[in-house]
């Protein structure tokens, strides 16, 4: 199941949710509290396919929510993993098959996207992934992701609700790092696969909701409230337990 949460990301969406159902799989879009006309465009969509469905959060929640709720409507469809898709059109939709063979072939693993980077990449979004990579494999115990922040990722399903009902993920920026590692904590392997990622200008349609400031001070009070748990599990770890 292909899961594609947005918010306010204008043109982008349709043509992201076009090239992904073109594909073929089944394919959940969250609008989670959209206010840029994109629901109804959306919408209009769904009724040319069957294998689309729009779910629709009336006010914005964060991408934690949006990912939870695809995933219980997932759940009540049958499913047992799903690919999350960022809808601003940095991913490529045609690297979709390589993570879905991965997944096959590791179907208990989180199949991890890490970007390769052009010169569109903002050297401050790289810097700050190069700090984020570092902790979230500190705090993940088992460490060996290549990218906490990427958002192109299978999830198994199961463990990934767990975590999301429980609370314990991360609800907005922080939503792919901590997911990262709470799954860590409980042994879900990582498998990482390169991906080509682009960033697109404003004036090419281009829609960032990052902020530099407060998204980066919320991660970082996230990793601090984590430190204790992560030593005591290394602790753990190292003595066999």
């Amino acid at each position: 199941m292909i899961v594609i949460p947005t918010y306010n990301t204008g043109p982008k969406v349709l043509a992201v949710v076009q090239k992904v159902v073109a594909l073929g799989h089944p394919v959940i879009v969250v609008v989670d509290g959209s206010t840029d006309g994109t629901a109804e465009q959306l919408l209009s969509l769904r009724a040319r396919h069957d294998h689309l469905e729009v779910l629709i959060h009336e006010k914005n929640r964060g991408k934690g929510a949006a990912v939870l709720t695809a995933a219980r409507h997932a759940r009540e469809l049958g499913a047992t993993h799903l690919l999350t898709f960022d809808s601003d059109g940095q991913h490529p939709a045609s690297a979709i098959a390589e993570y879905l063979r991965a997944s096959e072939d590791h179907p208990l693993a989180m199949v991890a996207g890490y970007p390769i980077f052009d010169a569109s990449a903002p050297w401050e979004r790289v810097f700050w992934r190069k700090l984020a990579n570092f902790w979230t494999n500190f705090l993940s115990v088992q460490g060996g992701l290549k990218d906490s922040m990427f958002g192109m990722r299978v999830y198994p399903l199961l463990p990934l609700l767990r975590i999301l009902e429980a609370g314990d993920s991360g609800q907005r920026y922080d939503f792919e790092c901590v997911a990262a590692i709470q799954l860590g904590r409980v042994k879900v392997p990582f498998v990482n696969v390169p991906t080509p990622v682009q960033y697109f200008l404003k004036e090419e349609g281009g829609v960032s909701h990052y902020r530099y400031v407060q998204d980066n001070f919320r991660l970082a009070m996230v990793y601090l409230f984590l430190i204790p748990s992560a030593c005591l599990g290394r602790i753990r770890k190292s003595l066999g337990l």
